[in-house]
Formats: structure tokens, C-alpha cells, sequence
């Protein structure tokens, strides 16, 4: 069975989609919808979160570095001298 076939059967997507949102009822139409977006704002919610804490981290390791950074004085040339006549 080809998708031409299928479609003259029993309608493309786009149709048995409408039919369907036709003939269900509107309230849970309604329900699914807004579990939908309760579900998307807590993924946001705990993307944002991740986010700053994230960069929490980031800026107090920067700052560990700086800290260490500044505690080293420099770097130290030495010079072996040969003492062969």
C-alpha cells in the first residue's frame, strides 16, 4: 500500500488531525494544553536555574584562579655556572 493510497483511503495528516481536534471534547483539549505549558515552564524554569548556577560556579572558580594567580610571585630564572677551569 503506497501513501497516495493511504491518503485517498482514510485522508492526509493534515485531515485526520482536524477531524480529530473536531470531534474530541474541548475540555480535554483545554487540559492537555495546559499541562503542556505547565511542563514547558518548569523545563525553562530548570534550564534558568542550571544557568546561573553554572555561572555561579564559573565566576567563584575565576576568582580561585585570580586568588592563585596573585599568590605566585613571578617566575624564577636560575643560572648553573659551570666551575670547570
Amino acid at each position: 500500500m503506497t501513501y497516495n493510497e493511504l491518503c485517498t483511503r482514510i485522508g492526509t495528516p493534515k485531515d485526520i488531525i482536524i477531524e480529530y481536534y473536531e470531534n474530541v471534547d474541548t475540555e480535554y483539549v483545554i487540559q492537555k494544553l495546559h499541562i503542556s505549558s505547565i511542563i514547558r515552564r518548569i523545563v525553562i524554569s530548570i534550564l534558568l536555574i542550571a544557568v546561573v548556577v553554572a555561572s555561579i560556579e564559573l565566576y567563584s572558580f575565576h576568582k580561585l584562579y585570580k586568588r592563585a594567580e596573585d599568590s605566585i610571585d613571578g617566575y624564577v630564572i636560575e643560572r648553573i655556572h659551570d666551575e670547570t677551569p
